[in-house]
């Protein structure tokens, strides 16, 4: 009907209710990583057939992709699901190690032979990844916390930043860029009720006045006989 009329038009050759064309369905990410750690990476991928494909995923860096891991999945249909298509879902693990937006690429290679839609066989994603999530350590001098906050080991599973009493944070200002404070077990001369020690990590757990630490932080704190009551 548009011939000769001088509407240009952009002509693409359909397939409907036939072919294999295999596609990358989703590429799930979670919304945030943390360097260093583990990123957990879901790919599913359709197609009109069953068929085995190789699914990549790709990791930008500068000007290039790296790759960071390739699968092959069976895709098969089933009969829980209201569609005809063939689906396999794969996942893969990352190991981020720079903080900043790492962006992904998730393609699906069709077996060889079948032709594909290139539109189809890939889709991107991004995830913000923070840096290494350190804890404040307030430990007794010479106390096994102490040892294990002073090691290099990790054996806290966490990076720390150990303060020992007396010289503990007088500022909740101090605090500002910790996931969160280990507290040892401290007797109340340590930790006096009207000291500036005392009012400064408490400023800093509730996000208090100065607004240092913003929403507060996590607080794990270590008891004996000596904490939670009278004597600390």
């Amino acid at each position: 009907a548009f011939a000769g009329s001088g509407v240009a038009l952009l002509v693409w050759p359909t397939v409907l209710g036939g072919g294999s064309d295999v596609r990358v369905a989703t590429l799930s990410l979670p919304e945030r990583a943390q360097a260093g750690r583990g990123l957990a990476i879901e790919v599913s991928v359709a197609a009109r057939a069953p068929m085995e494909a190789a699914v990549s995923v790709w990791r930008r860096n500068g000007e290039r992709w790296d790759l960071v891991k390739t699968v092959q999945a069976k895709l098969e249909r089933s009969a829980d699901r209201n569609d005809d298509d063939a689906r396999a879902t794969v996942r893969i693990s990352d190991l981020p190690q720079a903080p900043g937006l790492a962006v992904y690429r998730a393609v699906v290679d069709p077996p060889e032979g079948l032709e594909n839609f290139k539109q189809n066989d890939m889709l991107y994603g991004a995830v913000r990844v923070e840096g290494p999530r350190t804890w404040a350590v307030l430990a007794r001098p010479n106390s096994t916390l102490a040892g294990w906050a002073s090691g290099g080991a990790q054996p806290l599973g966490v990076e720390t930043k150990l303060f020992q009493a007396p010289n503990l944070p007088k500022s909740a200002d101090a605090y500002a860029g910790f996931a969160g404070v280990l507290v040892d077990c401290f007797p109340a001369r340590n930790l006096p009720q009207d000291g500036p020690a005392l009012r400064a990590l408490a400023e800093a757990l509730t996000g208090g006045e100065s607004g240092g630490v913003r929403g507060g932080l996590g607080l794990v704190a270590v008891g004996s006989e000596e904490a939670f009551g009278a004597g600390g």
